[in-house]
C-alpha cells in the first residue's frame, strides 16, 4: 500500500506545479504571449489562416499583400453638349414684299431691293425719281474701285460737237435717315450728299466694300452717316465690272482720279414687274457725297 500512496502523492505535486504556471495571481487565465502556451501545430494553423487576411489598406499583417482587382473601372463617356441655337442672320428673307428696281446699264443689269421699313422717306424719294424716268440716260460719274460707284445726277450731252457733263435738276432735299441702323456694307445703296446732313436729292452710291467711315456714328454733322436704303441682290458682278473701268481726274475734284474714261451709262431704271426700256445691256450704279455741277466740259474718250 505504501508504494501506491507515495506514487499518488508525487503525481499530485506535479499537477500542482503545472497549474501555477498557467494562472495569474488571482487565478485568472493569462493570454498567451508570442505563441507561449501554443503548440507548434496551433501556430502552423494560425499562420496558414492569417496568410490571406488583409487590413483596410489592402495589406496583409506583415505578409504578402492580397491581390488587387486591376480590371479598369468603366467610366461613363462624357455627354455631348446640347447644340446651341445659331444666331439669326441679318439678311432679309427673299420672300418679302420689299419693292425692287431693275437698273440696266451698258455694262449689264442689276436688281436693287429697297428697305422702306428702315428708310421710308429715302425709298419714297428714290422711287419717285425711278417712276419719273429720271435715272434713264444718266451716268456713273464717280468710280473708285476700292470705295464706291456713284451716279444718278449727271448726263453727258453733245453740245456743239463736244460731250458736256450736265447736272440734272432735282426735287427738294430729303431728311437724312442714316440713323436707321443699317450699315454701309458691300452691295448696299446709300444716298450721296454734301457736308450738309440733310442735303441728299437724287444721287446714290453702291458700296464696293464695308465703308465703316460712312456709317452713322452720332448726331453731330461730322459724325452723321450716309443713309442706307437698299441693296444689290442680283448683279453685283456688274458693279465689280464697272469698278474696273479706266478713270481720269474728276471734273469736280482734279485730285481724285475717278471719272470713267469709257462712259458707264444707266439705260433705264424701273420697278421690277414693269417692262424694261429696251433690249440693251443691264445695269448698276453708286457713290457717296453729292457732286456740284462741274465748271469744265468733259469729252468722252
Amino acid at each position: 500500500m505504501k508504494p501506491i500512496l507515495i506514487i499518488m502523492a508525487v503525481a499530485a505535486m506535479v499537477a500542482a506545479v503545472t497549474m501555477v504556471g498557467c494562472t495569474t495571481d488571482n487565478g485568472t487565465p493569462q493570454p498567451p504571449a508570442d505563441g507561449a502556451g501554443v503548440t507548434q501545430q496551433q501556430q502552423d494553423q494560425a499562420s496558414a489562416g492569417s496568410a490571406g487576411s488583409t487590413n483596410a489598406a489592402g495589406q496583409t499583417n506583415g505578409r504578402t499583400p492580397a491581390p488587387v482587382d486591376l480590371e479598369p473601372k468603366v467610366v461613363p463617356a462624357p455627354q455631348e453638349p446640347a447644340p446651341q441655337p445659331q444666331p439669326q442672320t441679318a439678311e432679309k428673307p427673299e420672300d418679302n414684299d420689299n419693292p425692287r428696281v431693275r437698273m440696266i446699264t451698258n455694262k449689264g443689269p442689276m436688281i436693287i431691293e429697297l428697305y422702306p421699313e428702315e428708310a421710308p422717306k429715302t425709298v419714297e424719294n428714290f422711287l419717285a425719281y425711278v417712276d419719273a424716268g429720271f435715272y434713264d440716260n444718266t451716268i456713273f460719274h464717280r468710280v473708285m474701285s476700292d470705295f464706291v460707284l456713284q451716279g444718278g445726277g449727271f448726263e453727258l450731252r453733245d453740245e456743239q460737237g463736244q460731250l458736256q457733263l450736265v447736272r440734272k435738276e432735282t426735287r427738294a432735299p430729303i431728311v437724312n435717315e442714316a440713323h436707321n441702323g443699317l450699315k454701309n456694307e458691300r452691295g448696299t445703296l446709300s444716298m450721296a450728299r454734301t457736308n450738309e446732313v440733310n442735303s441728299a436729292t437724287s444721287q446714290f452710291f453702291i458700296n464696293l466694300k464695308h465703308n465703316v467711315m460712312l456709317d452713322h456714328r452720332g448726331r453731330w454733322p461730322d459724325r452723321y452717316g450716309y443713309a442706307v436704303f437698299g441693296k444689290v441682290v442680283e448683279g453685283m458682278d456688274v458693279a465689280d465690272e464697272i469698278a474696273r473701268v479706266r478713270t481720269r481726274p474728276s471734273p469736280q475734284n482734279p485730285n481724285e482720279r475717278s471719272f470713267p474714261l469709257d462712259t458707264v451709262k444707266i439705260i433705264s431704271a424701273k420697278r421690277v414687274g414693269e417692262a424694261p426700256a429696251e433690249d440693251d445691256a443691264p445695269g448698276q450704279a453708286d457713290a457717296p457725297a453729292e457732286e456740284e455741277t462741274p465748271a469744265e466740259q468733259q469729252q468722252n474718250q
